[in-house]
């Protein structure tokens, strides 16, 4: 009895221990309901600018297939001057819409009409089923693709079941037959060769990570697998294995589940996987290793074979359909494409926006999706970029590989939405998000604000205002002499301003902000939104101002936008259940600085690309564009970035290296050459200055600043202010 008793006890003592093991390991798992997370959503409609050749780039980023004839949802097929498509069906924040079977057809990069092609009528706007770029929860923040078990396509569930446990629906977490098969083997073997294990018990496995094959393990397996099935039901037990299944490595990310894998091998959502597809990832479950069809091609197409073989005698498909995927190869998403794709940088920054809007309660809320701003054109443009422009500078400066690291933000300037952050060029989840948290000297970035501040500060100081370009030196208050020194160690004597922020002379620079004061300058930039400490030193002026590629994206918003300071949002509708719980509005804009002054710093970086430092964007872009732009670069080449503006696209960039030795990179040799890989793949628009009554164009004699007749030698057609025109005529 006593024997009887402590077995008793120690029986009830197990059974609580698994028991509240698997509440804590599970349940946040399979209670805690995932937050999904999708890019924005495309509209197409007529009067849309956009070319055949971009909109055949989104369909291939948001994962579509190019076909020899559209049938199916997913596909497209596209003509010099149209694209036929079948949309993928969604539930958008303000309702329902099924798939389109529509024709596009376009006009000189104008979409001129939408045509469904079903019915033949004109179709006045549609949207692009937004790319899932994550899922989230409250437990696990963690890079899965979490899908639903409605989402999954029940030919998958079929065919798993049917390889992986015949049994599943009717055992209870433990197949005895399938348990006693083995025994009988490995008895035969002297060792573990085979196991009977049950999809509850690979869950089990898979949550806990262990691979050992000892039969203490297998017997706790075993016990927590009852346990489990006494706590929860099939179809939860079934959604946790879909979503936890390991399926392999993609360099130091585990790619768990068939939402991940699908993305990943195919890069299409898991409920459009054909039987081939299914077959392959069902197939890679034995083995993820020696099955992955990337590694080992031949081995992954074997096993692939014998799980159409069991998908033939279970009914599930015909023999013809056997016949046509047994001997096809897989069409397995591009290297490139599969290139690492977490969109963890971009993440971060829509969770901490997340945090402010919705408590606890409204994140564990059924069903709950978050509609961002994230353009997933942009987005893998800017990651694309990064690694390789990256790669290729290390091979062109003779620097270790992987010694560069990179931050980019890309925004929308006029609504402050946020296309694409990149926080390093190899992102994964708990990377270091150099976007937003990497705070490194902006070098020459601050020039535009000292011009800027010069310009709202006084009448007397103008684009045509001619500065010294001569070594000086200042006297500091209880310091040392300071002597600030021109990039290039030349001096070249009187600059005009323009001239001199173009090509990002220091000494002018330096001069101006002294005479305006360091702590006027300092003002300036706080007002746009950086966090400039006091007190504020001189050497601030060549840029010894440390922000992050986000802040930095900040204070150029206004600029970019006029004037105008817009508020950086992520976030544009969040739904639960289908039911809209909150809508973004636009951001609030304010008026911050006087357009007429913006003008004037927006046309001395209009130069710098024409004439200046960046002037090598022109071998990429057409002058047509009028793009913008600034470069920056820190003592000892320790840094470099690169702003540049479109019409309608702010990007910032920067690279450098994360033990701060030096690169020897300037901006325009560094930061530049990544804005400029990134930006030749989306469509951008021309910059346009705004029309304002205060600003008056005028010819100058740039040796000295004053008014000049076209036939003058260097003549140059400078934007003033009304009233700072120059009155004097130069005698040349």
């Amino acid at each position: 009895m006593w024997v009887v008793g402590l077995g008793l006890v120690g029986g009830i003592a197990l059974f609580l221990w698994i028991d509240h093991t698997v509440q804590q390991r599970f349940y946040n798992r399979l209670w805690d309901i995932p937050v999904h997370i999708y890019g924005s959503s495309f509209e197409i409609f007529p009067g849309l600018s956009i070319s055949v050749t971009h909109l055949e780039e989104r369909l291939l980023a948001l994962g579509y297939r190019r076909v020899d004839r559209v049938q199916e949802i997913g596909e497209f097929n596209s003509a010099s001057t149209s694209i036929d498509l079948v949309t993928r069906p969604f539930e958008f924040w303000d309702g329902p819409q099924p798939p389109r079977d529509v024709h596009v057809r376009f006009n000189d990069g104008i979409v001129e009409s939408v045509i469904d092609r079903r019915t033949g009528a004109s179709v006045n706007f549609f949207r692009l089923k937004p790319h899932l770029i994550g899922s989230l929860s409250q437990s696990q923040h963690q890079d899965r693709f979490l899908v639903r078990l409605e989402e999954m396509p029940p030919l998958l569930l079929e065919t798993l079941i049917s390889v992986e446990d015949r049994r599943f629906v009717s055992h209870w977490g433990v197949d005895a037959w399938a348990i006693l098969r083995a025994a009988w083997s490995n008895l035969r073997a002297g060792k573990i060769v085979q196991g009977g294990s049950t999809l509850t018990q690979q869950l089990v496995k898979n949550v806990f990570g262990r691979n050992d094959r000892t039969y203490e393990r297998k017997l706790l397996e075993a016990a927590t697998a009852l346990v489990l099935e006494y706590r929860l039901d099939k179809r939860q037990i079934l959604q946790a294995y879909c979503n936890e299944v390991y399926l392999g490595q993609d360099g130091k990310r585990a790619i768990h589940g068939f939402g991940l894998g699908s993305q990943h091998f195919f890069g299409r959502p898991v409920g459009e996987l054909n039987p081939n597809e299914i077959a392959q990832l069902v197939g890679m479950i034995k083995a993820p290793t020696s099955y992955n069809p990337v590694r080992h091609p031949e081995s992954a197409k074997k096993r692939r074979a014998v799980v159409l073989n069991v998908m033939k005698e279970s009914q599930l498909i015909s023999d013809a359909q056997y016949q046509q995927f047994v001997g096809k190869d897989l069409k397995l998403r591009s290297s490139q494409a599969r290139q690492r794709q977490a969109y963890s940088s971009f993440i971060d920054v829509v969770f901490r926006q997340l945090s402010d809007r919705l408590d606890d309660a409204d994140l564990k809320s059924s069903a709950l999706s978050v509609f961002t701003t994230m353009d997933i054109q942009i987005q893998r443009a800017a990651e694309l970029a990064l690694s390789e422009e990256l790669a290729k500078i290390e091979k062109s400066k003779g620097l270790p590989d992987n010694s560069l690291e990179g931050g980019i933000v890309v925004l929308r300037p006029d609504s402050g939405e946020i296309f694409a952050v990149v926080g390093s060029r190899n992102a994964s989840v708990g990377t270091f998000n150099r976007a937003i948290n990497a705070r490194r000297p902006v070098g020459s970035l601050l020039k535009p604000f000292i011009y800027l501040s010069a310009f709202l500060n006084s009448d007397e100081w103008t684009l045509g205002s001619v500065i010294s370009d001569r070594p000086v030196t200042y006297r500091v208050k209880g310091g040392q002499d300071w002597s600030p020194n021109n990039f290039d160690d030349e001096f070249i004597g009187d600059i005009t301003i323009l001239d001199a922020l173009a090509q990002s002379r220091n000494i002018p620079a330096v001069k101006v902000g002294m005479q305006v004061g360091v702590k006027q300058v300092a003002e300036t930039v706080r007002k746009l939104g950086a966090d400039v400490a006091s007190p504020v030193y001189p050497a601030m002026l060549l840029g010894a101002l440390e922000l992050s590629p986000m802040e930095v994206a900040r204070i150029y918003q206004v600029l970019a936008n006029f004037g105008y300071q817009a508020e950086f949002r992520t976030i544009s509708a969040i739904t639960a259940s289908a039911r809209a719980i909150g809508r973004t509005k636009a951001s609030a804009v304010k008026a911050v600085l006087p357009r007429s002054e913006v003008y004037l710093a927006l046309f001395g970086m209009q130069e710098a690309v024409r004439n200046g430092t960046g002037k090598g964007l022109l071998n990429t872009f057409s002058p047509n564009l009028k793009l913008a732009g600034k470069t920056g670069t820190t003592d000892d080449f320790r840094d470099s970035w690169f702003v540049g503006l479109s019409g309608n696209l702010l990007g910032v960039v920067w690279i450098g290296r994360d033990d701060n030795k030096p690169t020897g990179l300037t901006g325009a040799s560094g930061a530049m050459r990544v804005w400029a890989s990134m930006m030749k793949r989306v469509n951008l628009q021309a910059l346009h200055l705004p029309s304002t009554e205060n600003i008056q164009l005028v010819n100058i004699d740039k040796n000295n600043g004053l008014r000049a007749a076209s036939g003058c030698g260097r003549v140059g057609r400078v934007p003033f202010l009304a009233g700072t025109v120059p009155r004097k005529f130069s005698s040349c």
